[in-house]
């Protein structure tokens, strides 16, 4: 009988058939761009690696600096110094109710405080810098030791993953090293091998290689009448590589998927994205050899090959500032071989071509504009960034779309559910029972996103206050009230700064009433004020009411 250690290696070697053609371009983008990151498994252990090897194709690092300048870019949309998402409900008049409202940012503050005192936000560049270089990133979301959660972006060669029906990733194989001692720390020492038992007694600190699997269980691996670790929906599953193939260092479960991988730009069924350092590896490995060649250039311009009698071997001194003493008419001399001439100006200037064509595939001429907005003490609004690169905002739109359905919606969603498991929000308002929530991105990428619709909506307003001069019937069409609502939520103003609808329904019923006690009172005065001159009206002949009198005698 097949054992499960089996099936998952396997499983492995399939994921791994299919993977094979982007780690080539994963190893490219780890020895030119990224050093820092990539591990494959085929290049050995930690300890066969060691990262003083990794910067050594790297002469000139235009392309490592433009994924840094846009990692740091896309943390706009979940920066740790302002406010970057807002809680609410689908049911939007719902959730301006005054309990309801009070409630959502009570938690809204509650996940502000657990993102802040976790790793996420290191952990989130990371994820943005992965994807710069390798197109997909993958981040492990589990409970933390000194906090509430704990993050951990997976290195690139180390994991496989796959797609669910709907092309989502959704399940995870990681292939790494850990060392014996770090095993017997996470599993307990009766856990491991016994291969690895003795190497935790003579060498501790030599590695391990071991396969975590994260995948959906299937229904023949559940029992549905039980809801402990080895029955919940996703399955996590340890074990060492070279151990018995019945030993199994743990296997637990999920009640949710527990990573995420966003991928920067998808390509059909592939699991694995594409990200700019795959674009621009070609300018960025051009940009070494024109480095190279220019370097060598210019040592053979300042020290040239030379030509030499043979009677000078070993006689000649070709120091700076040398003398040479010698006999005869100074015929044979010595001189160059060839002549090296090279235009400095013209290759700093192909150099500084190529290395812009790079920076404007990593996006760092907008990623800067926002940078150096927040260095200069303001906050760029979205209006300004959209007016100033519209361009650059629109090939960017898909990309931020993915980074919130892939990325920033599973985090906050689990973390959600996390915090609510464990009693870390305020009691919920009876009310909110049986709604759905949903989250709204509020940073300055996200809302720039928004802001065509914007466009349109003050468009569509001038044109109402024309057409209303030639007809003040027509404002009736437009629900002026819904209107500021939804440009209010495009252009991302404050929730605080907005009224209730309980409170505006409250304000305009006051007014309204003031509106109807002021008419009344005027059309009493009116009255008061005609009774008083019809009292003093002259009844006589000829006057109407002499007249009226008259009739009625």
């Amino acid at each position: 009988m097949e054992t499960k250690k089996a099936k998952y290696l396997q499983k492995w070697a399939s994921m791994d058939q299919i993977y094979s053609p982007a780690q080539v371009l994963h190893k490219n983008v780890t020895d030119y761009i990224l050093p820092t990151f990539g591990s494959y498994f085929d290049r050995g252990d930690p300890a066969q690696t060691p990262n003083v090897n990794r910067f050594e194709k790297i002469i000139n690092d235009a392309g490592s600096r433009a994924n840094q300048i846009l990692g740091a870019g896309m943390m706009d949309l979940c920066s740790p110094s302002r406010p970057w998402f807002q809680l609410t409900l689908t049911d939007r008049d719902l959730a301006e109710f005054g309990p309801v409202k009070d409630w959502l940012q009570e938690c809204e503050q509650v996940l502000y405080k657990l993102f802040g005192n976790s790793n996420f936000y290191t952990e989130a560049n990371n994820i943005f810098e992965s994807q710069g270089g390798f197109g997909t990133g993958v981040l492990m979301q589990t409970d933390g030791m000194n906090s509430v959660f704990d993050f951990r972006c997976f290195d690139v060669g180390e994991y496989r993953i796959a797609t669910g029906p709907q092309n989502r990733v959704d399940t995870c194989y990681r292939r790494f090293f850990r060392t014996a001692k770090q095993l017997a720390d996470m599993f307990g020492v009766d856990a491991l091998s016994n291969s690895t038992k003795q190497m935790l007694e003579k060498t501790p600190y030599n590695y391990v290689e071991v396969l975590h699997v994260l995948e959906p269980r299937g229904n023949d691996e559940r029992d549905y009448n039980k809801i402990d670790n080895s029955n919940m929906p996703y399955k996590s599953c340890w074990l060492e590589i070279n151990g018995p193939d019945d030993k199994i260092l743990r296997e637990s479960g999920f009640e949710e998927i527990p990573f995420t991988a966003p991928r920067w730009r998808q390509v059909g069924q592939y699991p694995y994205g594409i990200g700019p350092g795959m674009f621009a590896m070609g300018n960025v490995m051009m940009l070494q050899e024109m480095e190279k060649t220019g370097l060598i250039a210019l040592h053979k311009e300042i020290d040239p090959p030379v030509w030499a009698p043979g009677k000078f071997k070993d006689i000649v001194n070709l120091l700076p500032g040398a003398v040479n003493y010698g006999e005869g008419d100074g015929k044979e001399k010595i001189e160059s071989l060839y002549n090296v001439s090279m235009n400095l100006q013209n290759l700093e200037y192909k150099l500084k071509e190529v290395e812009s064509r790079i920076e404007r595939t990593f996006f760092n001429d907008l990623f800067m504009m926002i940078i150096n907005s927040d260095r200069s003490g303001r906050e760029m609004t979205a209006t300004e960034v959209m007016r100033r690169q519209e361009e650059k905002m629109l090939l960017l739109g898909p990309t931020i779309e993915r980074q919130i359905n892939e990325f920033l919606d599973p985090v906050i969603e689990r973390s959600f559910n996390l915090a609510y498991k464990k009693g870390l929000f305020p009691p919920a308002p009876p009310e909110v029972e049986g709604q759905e929530w949903e989250v709204e991105y509020i940073s300055t990428l996200a809302r720039s996103q928004k802001l065509a619709n914007a466009q349109s909506m003050t468009t569509y307003l001038g044109e109402v206050e024309r057409v209303a001069q030639l007809d003040e019937h027509s404002l009736i069409k437009t629900n002026f009230e819904e209107y500021l609502q939804q440009y209010a939520d495009i252009i991302g103003v404050p929730v605080k700064v907005l009224r209730t609808q309980d409170e505006f329904e409250k304000i305009l019923e006051n007014q309204v009433q003031a509106e109807q006690q002021a008419q009344q009172m005027a059309q009493m005065q009116a009255m008061v004020a005609g009774a008083k001159d019809l009292g003093q009206a002259s009844t006589e002949e000829g006057t109407a009411l002499g007249d009226l009198k008259a009739s009625l005698e």
